[in-house]
């Protein structure tokens, strides 16, 4: 059973909970009611309040278990992570090269890339239910390519996304995108005005994600790899200078 199934079930279990629990405390809430007399009805205090109290509270500890584990958790990450990150990118580009998609090899992203991102504080990871789930880097840092693209935002205020990648087993679920808006939020209330990124020409999903969260066209730049496409999103409001 995949990831994207298993998660499907503990959903269609927590609206199943989610129900009995709020039919349970209907039946207590009446339960109540009836025994201070304010209804007429008399329900039966071990059927009424004993069993539906149970119910309800057992209800809420299986719909706490299921946002717990569905709930996204961003953290920096830290040098013992190191190889839990590489595991995940090694991932990613075997998942790649299995779907035809010459991005990343042995050269990039390596140890290095990761331990200089750990260190600089700018590598994320993105847990669910306590598992590492997707990594991201964001920084200042951009390529001597992306001065030759057509960004609208003139200004020094933004920032660089590298290397966003969400474990194999489990996209198509809406991490990628989830993640993204995290990001976005993110620099908003660091200040940056903008994000900057590239995408890989020959990796059509990466940008869809992108084209689809609002990014817009910068230019082209060519790298070891060969084109990738320059995109820029403002994620607060333009200045006068930048409009």
């Amino acid at each position: 059973m995949n990831n994207k199934t298993n998660m499907k079930i503990k959903k269609y279990n927590m609206i199943m909970w989610s129900f009995l629990g709020a039919v349970s405390f209907i039946i207590l809430v009446l339960t109540i009611l009836s025994l201070a007399g304010v209804m007429n009805v008399l329900f039966n205090p071990v059927l009424g309040i004993l069993i539906p109290a149970i119910m309800v509270l057992s209800a809420c500890s299986q719909i706490r278990a299921y946002f717990m584990e569905t709930m996204f958790f961003y953290e920096k990450a830290q040098e013992s992570d190191k190889d839990a990150v590489m595991a995940l990118l090694n991932a990613a580009k075997d998942n790649m090269k299995e779907n035809g998609i010459d991005q990343w090899d042995e050269l990039y992203p390596a140890v290095g890339d990761v331990s200089k991102d750990i260190r600089e504080g700018t590598l994320t990871l993105v847990k669910q239910g306590g598992k590492l789930v997707a990594v991201y880097t964001l920084n200042k840092t951009q390529d001597t390519a992306y001065k030759f693209g057509d960004f609208k935002d003139t200004s020094d205020n933004f920032a660089v996304l590298h290397r966003l990648c969400v474990n194999p087993e489990y996209q198509g679920m809406g991490i990628a995108a989830q993640t993204l808006k995290h990001i976005e939020e993110t620099a908003a209330k660091e200040g940056f005005s903008s994000i900057r990124l590239d995408a890989f020409t020959k990796n059509p999903r990466a940008v869809k994600l992108y084209e689809n969260a609002g990014y817009n066209y910068a230019g082209d730049a060519y790298f070891r790899k060969g084109k990738f496409l320059l995109m820029e999103k403002f994620i607060s409001p333009r200045t006068s200078s930048e409009a």
